[in-house]
């Protein structure tokens, strides 16, 4: 649970991220960089 707790916490939305309604809350930021976590941080032009 930590390493999802670090993820939502690094978009600022921890609270959301618990209730697991982060992908609704920043669904954008937060799959972005999950993807962005999974291709090994490579490509963020943002």
């Amino acid at each position: 649970m930590s390493d999802a707790l670090s993820t939502t916490d690094e978009a600022g939305l921890v609270p959301t991220g618990v209730v697991g309604g982060w992908l609704v809350a920043d669904e954008a930021g937060l799959l972005r960089m999950w993807l962005w976590k999974k291709q090994g941080s490579n490509d963020v032009s943002d």
